[in-house]
């Protein structure tokens, strides 16, 4: 099944800014899903699978780093075609 999910990073921490976007960095490395970004969020459209594991993933290395909030929203089918 193809989905689109529409993420916010909130890290919480002073140095925010580079913190997303190393995060947005990462996401662009996940093979076989489209990225699209603009100032308040980032979609993603492609395969659930690799959507759920890739995101699974950044999340876990970004708590790594530091406390980050996640705000995502999952629908199904590729919204930016």
């Amino acid at each position: 099944m193809i989905a689109t999910v529409e993420i916010s990073m909130y890290p919480l921490t002073e140095d925010y800014e580079a913190r997303i976007l190393e995060f947005i960095e990462k996401l662009k490395a996940i093979p076989g899903i489209k990225i699209e970004t603009n100032s308040t969020s980032t979609r993603l459209s492609g395969p659930m699978d690799l959507l759920a594991r890739g995101l699974s993933e950044a999340c876990v290395e970004s708590w790594s780093l530091g406390q980050n909030v996640f705000c995502m929203k999952w629908l199904r089918g590729d919204l930016l075609a």
